[in-house]
Parts: C-alpha cells; structure tokens; sequence
C-alpha cells in the first residue's frame, strides 16, 4: 500500500503583466493559504517519505511551506521541470519512476493535471480541485511503476474554504 498526496499550488497572483507564468508569485490569499493547509497536514498525516514539485514559483513555494510544516529535510524535496506546467501524462511517468521503497509521496503541480491525476487514481468524485486542495489517495500498489486508473480510494479532500467560508482576503 502507498499513499500519494496530491496538492493544487495556492492561489497565486496576476499583478505583474510582465512576468512569466512560471515566475508568478502567491497572492495574499495564497500566504495564507499555504502555511495554513501545511499545518493542517502535518498535524494529521506522516511525513512524506519524498516531495516532487513543479519549479513555477508558486508550486515550488506552495511546497516549501509543507517541506518546512513537516520538517522535510531539504535532500527529500525534488523539483521538477516535467511538473511544469501540470500534465497527466507527465504527473503519471514522475510518479512512476520513484523507488519502490519511498511509501508517501506529496506531488505539487497545476490543473488541470493535479484534478486529472486525482480522479485518474480515485474517480470523479475529486472534481476540480481549487487551489491549495489536498488530496490524500490510498493506492493498492506495492511500488510507483504499478500506477494505473482507479488505483486507489479517496482518503481525504481537504481545501482552504473548508477553513475560511467566507473570504476576508482580496484575491
């Protein structure tokens, strides 16, 4: 058995027209969202055994505030230009190619993969997942190359409006 948390990079921002999708920052929402959620898993998960995450700043500094809330050592989290900028196909073979022995992988990226993954592994009850989403799937494997559809159960789904109704912050 192995688990794979999936997560949505939190809400990033749009502010500055000159810079590159991959360069964009989070947003005031996002700085919230991100320490937030980080703590919220830590507290009801175990570490994760790896970290892989897209190099978009906003991925990447969404994973850091898991990284730092789990105390992950820096030699465990892993950033990856074929997470960028968020396809199944790419999600799947990243997967796929870490050692058998690792048993809980957190995976940071972009919709539409990180939605498409999640129902890939569980089903369409996932949905679209908004930024910051959690999603903890169980999977009935023995090692990452054994991925395949419906390969797992929906153990949680964990988003930042579960938290925050109702919106104090602009986004």
């Amino acid at each position: 058995m192995k688990t794979l948390c999936v997560v949505r990079h939190a809400k990033s921002s749009w502010d500055d027209p000159h810079l590159t999708d991959i360069d964009r920052p989070l947003n005031k929402r996002g700085l919230r969202d991100a320490p937030f959620m980080a703590q919220m898993a830590a507290e009801a998960y175990a570490p994760p055994s790896r970290i892989l995450t897209s190099t978009a700043l906003r991925a990447l500094t969404t994973a850091r505030h898991f990284a730092q809330a789990f105390a992950t050592p820096e030699r465990d989290v892993h950033v990856l230009t074929a997470l960028y900028p968020g396809v199944l196909h790419n999600y799947l073979q990243v997967i796929g190619a870490q050692p058998e022995h690792l048993e809980r992988l957190w995976l940071f990226g972009h919709n539409p993969g990180v939605s498409q993954l999640a129902q890939y592994l569980v089903g369409p009850a996932v949905g679209h997942m908004p930024t910051c989403a959690i999603v903890v799937a169980e999977l009935n494997i023995q090692s990452w190359q054994e991925l395949f559809l419906g390969a797992g159960k929906l153990a949680a789904l964990h988003y930042p409006k579960q938290f925050f109704p109702k919106e104090s912050l602009d986004d």
